[in-house]
């Protein structure tokens, strides 16, 4: 490193610390107004509600996955239910076709003159 003619090196270390002092000072500045700037919208937008917006989307949101769950809860109960009404429909149905069979068997013993009975 080349000092400039004449600058003492702790002139130099001294200018150094300085600059670097300023650049460090300036980058937390612009970070903390930039926090400032992030506090200052969350509180100001209302979007002519009660809450701040950010505040409204987030109630909004989590009302909405609950009432997701909610209907999912549904649906299953509901699935387990048409489950449950299906078993009862095709018992029926089969006890109906058993009974129609057996009709049929006591309606051609009838026709050939006959009195048996058949399960």
């Amino acid at each position: 490193m080349n000092l400039p003619e004449g600058l003492p090196a702790w002139a130099y270390i001294v200018v150094s610390a300085l600059v670097l002092a300023a650049q460090i000072v300036t980058a937390i500045w612009i970070n903390h107004r930039g926090d400032e700037r992030d506090r200052a919208t969350r509180g100001e937008i209302t979007n002519n509600h009660a809450l701040p917006l950010r505040d409204d989307l987030d109630d909004k949101n989590r009302r909405t996955l609950d009432a997701i769950e909610s209907l999912r809860g549904t649906v299953d109960g509901l699935r387990d239910d048409m489950n449950g009404e299906f078993a009862t429909v095709n018992r029926r149905i089969t006890t109906t076709e058993q009974n129609l069979i057996e009709l049929r068997h006591e309606v051609n013993d009838l026709r050939r003159g006959g009195n048996h009975n058949h399960q």
